[in-house]
C-alpha cells in the first residue's frame, strides 16, 4: 500500500529500502529549502537513522531538477542499481512517479505537510511512491473529507494526467454544495447529486474536483511527525523535542494551521515529554 498511515510502519519500509540499496548508493534525503519545518525534520531523521547505522546524504533542494542533478540516470527506468530517497516537505501535491519518472527499483519515501496530495502518489497501484499520511492527521486537518480520500485515489487511473473536466453549468446547477462545521470546528464541503450518485464515472468526477477544489492547506508539520516517530522507537531526546516545538511554530507563526490544532500539538508535545529521561 502507498500510503502508510502508521509512522512506524513508514520508516520501516524507509530503513529496509535504505539498506537494501545501501551497496550502491546511500539513502538520499531532499529536504525543502523553503521553510523551518523542513530542518527540524531533517535533524530528527537523521538522529534515527544514525541510531540504526542508515547511512544518507542529504541535498536540500528547491525543484525537481535539483534531484535530477545528484540522481543522474539512477531513478529512471533504466536504472540497473536500487535506489531509495526521501523528500521532506515538498513533492506530494505533484504526480512523482510521473515528474520524477520512476522506474521499478527506484522507491521515493514522502514525509510532506502540504495539502492535498496528489491522487496517484496515495493509490495502491503505485508501489514506487510511498507517503506518510496518518489518519490522524486526515481527521483532524482544518480542511476534513467526507469520504474516503484512500477509496478516491484507489480509483484513480495512474495513466491519466488526473485533471478533472470542467462540468457544465446545467450540471452544477442541479448539485445542490453546502459548507458544515462538525463539533471539532472543521470545515467540510458536501455537494449532494441524486443523478451522480447512480453513476459511478460521474460520482468519481465529483468527488476528485471536491477534493481539489478544497485548495492548498497544510496538515501536521513533518517536525512533529519525526518526532512522534522517534517517541514511538525510544530515540526521543530533549534536544529533538525542542526541534519538534521550533517546527510547529514555524507553521502557526506563518498561518499553516488554527490556534486550536497549535494547542492540541502542543498538548501531545508535553504528553510525550513526560515520559523523557
Amino acid at each position: 500500500m502507498v500510503r502508510e498511515q502508521s509512522i512506524e510502519s513508514f520508516y520501516t519500509r524507509l530503513r529496509d529500502s535504505a539498506l537494501a540499496s545501501a551497496s550502491t548508493s546511500p539513502l538520499l534525503v531532499f529536504p525543502s529549502t523553503s521553510d523551518v519545518d523542513s530542518l527540524c525534520a531533517l535533524r530528527i531523521i537523521g538522529h534515527v537513522l544514525e541510531s540504526d547505522s542508515v547511512r544518507y546524504a542529504c541535498y536540500p533542494v528547491s525543484s525537481f531538477k535539483e534531484i535530477y542533478k545528484y540522481t543522474g540516470d539512477n531513478l529512471g527506468s533504466a536504472a540497473d542499481e536500487p535506489i531509495t530517497i526521501l523528500l521532506i516537505n515538498w513533492g506530494c501535491q505533484r504526480d512523482l512517479k510521473k515528474v520524477l519518472d520512476i522506474g521499478p527499483l527506484a522507491r521515493v519515501f514522502v514525509v510532506d505537510s502540504h495539502r492535498p496530495i496528489h491522487l496517484h502518489n496515495l493509490s495502491n497501484q503505485n508501489d514506487r511512491v510511498i507517503v506518510l499520511y496518518t489518519r490522524d492527521d486526515e481527521q483532524q486537518a482544518d480542511l476534513a473529507y467526507d469520504f474516503d480520500v484512500s477509496a478516491l485515489a484507489n480509483a484513480s487511473d495512474l495513466n491519466s494526467d488526473d485533471e478533472f473536466e470542467e462540468e457544465s453549468d446545467s450540471e452544477d446547477e442541479n448539485d445542490s454544495e453546502s459548507e458544515e462545521e462538525d463539533g471539532d470546528g472543521m470545515r467540510k464541503k458536501r455537494r449532494v447529486s441524486a443523478e451522480n450518485e447512480g453513476d459511478p464515472v460521474k460520482l468519481f468526477g465529483k468527488l476528485k474536483r471536491e477534493y481539489y477544489y478544497m485548495g492548498s492547506f497544510h496538515g501536521k508539520p513533518s517536525g512533529c511527525l519525526m518526532y512522534e516517530l522517534s517517541h514511538f522507537l525510544r530515540k526521543n531526546t530533549n534536544a529533538l523535542l525542542w526541534l519538534a516545538c521550533v517546527a510547529l511554530t514555524d507553521q502557526f507563526v506563518h498561518e499553516r494551521l488554527t490556534d486550536e490544532r497549535s494547542q492540541h500539538q502542543i498538548l501531545q508535545g508535553l504528553h510525550m515529554s513526560m515520559n523523557l529521561g
